[in-house]
């Protein structure tokens, strides 16, 4: 028999009450009782993200100062910069086969952890390019420089896409950090060029 699970997890309240998240172990999945009944209880995976929380927004703001908008050939090096970025939490997290794919336009980073070959692989997509901010003179706080105002981050990616894509890399990292075993496969594929149509992504 089997049955959708829908285990979840959450960043703390008291820090950032209004930051909508979605981890990955929110994603329902098919899985077998026995399996279901192995997984590690989610209490730890819960404690290191509330001891963390302050060193994730650190870091999310890290990400979210690079101006890597793929449309603009002068912001060619800040993407890659904002490639690198990725591709180091990739690793340091404990991923295996972290790759930044060199393309005719901006890096493709792909990484896995895919351990259990009697499990559902779940693939995680995101991009790290942005939009243009102009007309800047619109925005009420530096587009580059992230600011909280009611529990809320503003910046440019915030939500679109770099928030959510490093929302999903912390949630894995809380699991292996913890030695939580991951409830399924994991793939990530996080690209530069989504905001210019993609162009290399289907080529790789």
């Amino acid at each position: 028999m089997t049955r959708f699970a829908y285990p979840k997890l959450r960043f703390s309240q008291q820090t950032l009450p209004r930051i909508q998240v979605a981890f990955l172990p929110s994603f329902p999945y098919l899985i077998e009782d026995s399996i279901y009944n192995r997984i590690t209880p989610m209490s730890d995976v819960q404690e290191y993200i509330d001891q963390n929380i302050e060193t994730f927004q650190k870091q999310l703001f890290e990400l979210l100062r690079i101006p890597s908008v793929s449309t603009d050939s002068s912001k060619k090096s800040d993407v890659q910069e904002a490639a690198n970025f990725l591709s180091s939490q990739l690793k340091e997290i404990g991923l295996d086969k972290v790759t930044v794919h060199k393309t005719p336009g901006h890096p493709i980073i792909t990484a896995e952890k895919t351990l259990h070959s009697d499990r559902p692989t779940v693939l995680i997509y995101g991009h790290y390019d942005v939009q243009p901010p102009d007309p800047e003179e619109l925005w009420d706080t530096p587009p580059f420089e992230p600011t909280v105002k009611d529990g809320r981050v503003y910046a440019r990616g915030a939500s679109d896409d770099k928030g959510q894509s490093f929302t999903h890399l912390k949630s894995v990292e809380s699991y292996l950090k913890t030695g939580t075993e991951l409830p399924v496969n994991v793939k990530f594929i996080l690209e530069g060029e989504e905001e210019i149509g993609s162009p290399n992504l289907v080529p790789l």
